[in-house]
């Protein structure tokens, strides 16, 4: 018998019992498991009889724990945890377009791995994946901007209603350790650099690349610190992780699109810039961006407002379309950043070895990632990108 299958053996009954006391003849079946980076999931169907009046009861679940193969993996792994427990069990209301969380527990050593979140399985609600792994339908990109939209107004009404319990809430947080990792940050700078030789090695101006240059060798101590810093009056909660594999969409009947968003293991108190940036650079192609910003900043500022409205927040005047834009431009520089690391796992070119423990794992992925047949066609679009952000005066104050 598997570990995964033994610690499901003991857990499942605890969260049956957490929503159903009155049961018995308990049995699930494991449909399928995904194991990323830090987290290990699994899909699993539950069968009950109910004591009270013997009815057979099935639920679907989506059953998370912290994945750990070493001491240094869990460290890493606890803040994530407690980031999204503390989403459903102090944030999230169960009337949000959220999924149901059914049981969450945090342990209180650092044996990190008894943790567990277990909520609903939304795909039997209709919720799907995304159709595609990089330049998502149109439809799509609003339906993300109209829940962001609303994901981010909704710490505003808080921070404009409750300011004090906002910001308790907010420094509750965790920081990701994960981030802080002495590879992790030479592999940012790394991954930057690397679009900048490719400037080079394709004429373009030697000097716009030796500021590039400059700018990206102190990539975290003055570019990503001071990207990730909360400015005011903008800063909110944020979902700090916001691709594609953390959210699922839904085709209503009128034929809308609908996003929910998922996996809240990187909550943040920060710009809004830090979750539009990051969806736009690894979800969109350049054309995209160039052509349609304008409309797709404006779908999410429209949620926003509305959401803030419909909760009587009636001053947003300094929530305004152009502050928006104008944080956006200052702050777009992260998401860049962010895809000059993580794009080829999205595009499905190189992916982690999950056999070994999370450092080892990005280390290796980064060796992959140099050595991928991909990596032309992935630093052509870094490089449009950056080049479509430097045109639109987004590096103005950075270089």
């Amino acid at each position: 018998m598997s570990e995964h299958k033994k610690w499901l053996d003991t857990v499942i009954p605890q969260i049956i019992g957490n929503i159903e006391p009155h049961m018995e003849d308990v049995c699930y079946e494991l449909i399928r498991d995904d194991h990323r980076l830090l987290t290990n999931i699994f899909f699993v169907c539950v069968k009950y009889r109910q004591r009270t009046n013997g009815l057979i009861k099935q639920l679907s679940l989506v059953i998370k724990k912290p994945r750990g193969i070493t001491l240094r993996d869990v460290v890493y792994t606890i803040p994530q945890f407690r980031n999204e427990i503390l989403f459903y069990k102090t944030y999230c209301q169960s009337s949000e377009n959220f999924p149901r969380c059914f049981y969450a527990y945090e342990s209180s050593s650092l044996l990190a791995c008894n943790s567990v979140i277990a909520l609903e399985n939304v795909q039997d609600r209709g919720f799907k994946d995304s159709p595609c792994t990089f330049n998502v339908p149109h439809d799509y990109v609003l339906a993300v901007m109209r829940a962001l939209g609303r994901f981010h107004a909704k710490g505003y009404v808080m921070k404009e209603k409750m300011r004090t319990e906002f910001f308790h809430l907010a420094s509750r947080f965790q920081k990701i350790k994960f981030i802080e990792f002495k590879l992790v940050k030479a592999i940012l700078k790394e991954s930057a650099i690397q679009v900048v030789n490719y400037l080079r090695d394709h004429g373009h101006d030697a000097h716009f690349c030796d500021k590039l240059e400059v700018l990206f060798s102190k990539m975290y101590e003055e570019t990503m610190l001071r990207l990730f810093e909360p400015a005011e009056p903008l800063s909110t909660i944020c979902h700090g992780d916001l691709t594609l594999d953390n959210m699922f969409f839904k085709t209503q009947s009128n034929g809308r699109v609908d996003a929910m968003l998922i996996d809240f293991a990187c909550l943040t108190y920060n710009r809004p810039v830090i979750d539009l940036s990051t969806f736009l650079c690894l979800s969109c192609t350049n054309e995209t961006i160039r052509n349609k910003l304008p409309e797709i900043l404006r779908i999410y500022h429209s949620a926003l407002t509305d959401y803030m409205l419909q909760e009587g927040v009636q001053d947003i005047q300094q929530y305004s379309y152009a502050a928006i834009l104008d944080d956006y431009k200052r702050g777009c520089l992260i998401g860049f950043i962010i895809a000059a690391f993580y794009l080829p796992c999205m595009l499905r070119h190189v992916n982690f070895d999950l056999t070994l423990d999370i450092e080892l794992s990005v280390y290796k992925y980064m060796s992959c990632k140099n050595s991928s047949v991909h990596k032309n066609s992935v630093m052509k679009i870094l490089t449009d990108l950056l080049l479509q952000m430097h045109e639109d005066g987004c590096l103005d104050h950075f270089l």
